[in-house]
């Protein structure tokens, strides 16, 4: 009987056995299944650099303390290298509603390089929409330059760029034959000529229908508006008294105004609900503004 009973416990703890065994072995199977190996080995001598060959997305933050190579090798010159295949751009960054791009100084207190969202490009803080652009000498052949305000043609013997008339005002003048001819600007030719800051014309502004206003030297836009683009110009405004009603508790408040004139625009303040009940909080309340200097 007791050898029987030996028997019996050996039998079960010998298909436990066999259960477990196979149990293990499907599951590493499974793990395994789900696992695809690399394409290819790696490439040699890459200790503690990771190669990618393909696209990388990332969902979430990556913190990277080395170096970064984009289509080419990583090197020990620079933080990140990007080379681009041809017919390929090498970086794209699609803008939202604030600056795509910022370069900012070692303690990481100001700008030296952004592209703000509406196009403008700045170079510490002289953001500009245009750039101007100079130049002293224009060759289309030999004897056409331009010396101080006078363009002088003195024996350009291509007839195709001969200057043969000019109509730009009072001031102007054309003197010569043939292909000798001197334009000589004395007076009456209007200049396009930056607002401050360099982001807009002065023909920009009267254009929409503003004046050029002048303040310590700098010119700026007087104008009713803020078009998309243009910025506030110090606290130059004009502004109108506005009344603010809260109806529902018989609230009210009435701001000041004042002239043309670099000036804080006026607020006042009434009641969240009525004042007879402690008032409970503060509105606020701003002056209409009637005009506006811009730049």
């Amino acid at each position: 009987m007791l050898n029987k009973k030996k028997h019996l416990k050996s039998g079960a703890m010998l298909v436990i056995s066999v259960i477990l065994t196979f149990g293990f072995s499907v599951s590493l199977q499974s793990l395994l299944a789900a696992w695809i190996a690399p394409m290819n080995n790696p490439p040699s001598n890459n200790v503690g650099d990771l190669i990618i060959g393909g696209s990388l997305g990332v969902g979430a933050n990556v913190g990277i303390d080395g170096k970064i190579g984009v289509g080419t090798a990583i090197t020990s010159t620079a933080k990140m290298i990007m080379k681009s295949a041809n017919s390929e751009e090498g970086l794209k960054i699609i803008s939202s509603d604030y600056s795509p791009l910022v370069i900012r100084n070692t303690n990481n207190t100001s700008d030296l390089f952004r592209v703000k969202e509406d196009g403008r490009v700045c170079i510490g803080i002289d953001c500009r929409i245009a750039w101007p652009v100079s130049g002293t000498t224009y060759t289309a052949g030999t004897g056409i330059s331009i010396s101080g305000s006078t363009i002088v043609n003195s024996g350009d013997t291509n007839a195709a760029d001969d200057i043969t008339s000019l109509v730009a005002g009072t001031g102007v003048a054309i003197s010569g034959t043939g292909n000798s001819r001197t334009i000589s600007v004395s007076g009456g030719v209007t200049m396009a000529n930056f607002l401050v800051n360099f982001q807009h014309f002065d023909v920009n502004c009267t254009g929409l229908g503003g004046t050029i206003v002048n303040s310590a030297g700098n010119n700026f836009c007087k104008l009713a508006s803020l078009p998309v683009g243009w910025t506030q110009y110090l606290s130059w405004t004009q502004t109108t008294p506005k009344t603010c009603v809260n109806s529902t508790y018989t609230a009210s408040c009435t701001t000041g105004s004042h002239a043309w004139s670099n000036a804080a625009i006026e607020m006042c303040t009434y009641c969240t609900r009525s004042p007879a009940s402690g008032c409970g909080g503060f509105l606020f309340c701003y002056a209409n503004v009637a005009q506006r200097g811009i730049y």
